[in-house]
């Protein structure tokens, strides 16, 4: 299960192997990485180009690390994992 890494506790891990099917279902969109990131207990909100004015195919990922704080190392396997689940021609702002 891709994330599996990023869980910390036993039900962030639970809730990424539940989920298992249904985010391969839906790889490749917006939902898929706010199932992931709901997954990880972060709160998240994903923004795309058309939303805020940016770039076409582009999106942001801002995230609220108010429950969890975000290392680099954090930082860096999510980045990982948002480039798994996102969408091909989309890239990350």
């Amino acid at each position: 299960v891709e994330g599996y890494d990023l869980a910390k506790t036993v039900e962030e891990k639970r809730n990424l192997v539940k989920n298992a099917i249904e985010l391969h279902r839906y790889k490749g969109t917006k939902y898929a990485i706010k199932k992931v990131l709901t997954a990880l207990s972060l709160d998240g909100n994903i923004t795309e180009w058309f939303e805020y004015g940016g770039k076409p195919y582009h999106f942001k990922v801002e995230i609220s690390s108010s429950n969890k704080r975000i290392t680099p190392e954090l930082r860096d396997k999510l980045l990982q994992l948002i480039n798994e689940y996102k969408n091909e021609r989309s890239w990350l702002e």
